[in-house]
């Protein structure tokens, strides 16, 4: 991405406070156009951050796929269900529109 240096910080610690997202303001000057850079800024650095661990996820199920202790469907469904765990769904409510949409739409 242009613009976007790996080694360069975002926030400018000349130019006055920065919220807890890294963005720097001089407080009421700041334009919308600055926000949004200081926006795609941070949320270009967390990308940054998080790299090692979506490439440590990524070797993690093709290790399970590779080693044939899952197939790649089995990986997929167990994610899917502990992503469905984590969110605190109603497994009642989400299983009674499954089946309702299963019928209307399923194979």
């Amino acid at each position: 991405m242009v613009g976007l240096d790996k080694s360069t910080p975002t926030s400018d610690p000349s130019r006055s406070t920065t919220t807890k997202h890294g963005e720097t303001m001089s407080n009421k000057s700041t334009t919308k156009e600055q926000r949004i850079e200081n926006l795609i800024k941070a949320f270009h650095e967390n990308e940054l951050a998080m790299k090692p661990f979506k490439e440590f996820r990524s070797d993690l199920k093709k290790s399970y796929v590779e080693n044939n202790w899952l197939s790649k469907s089995e990986v997929s469904a167990a994610i899917k269900v502990y992503r469905f765990l984590k969110s605190d769904a109603d497994y009642d409510q989400f299983h009674s529109i499954y089946i309702e949409m299963e019928k209307k739409f399923g194979q």
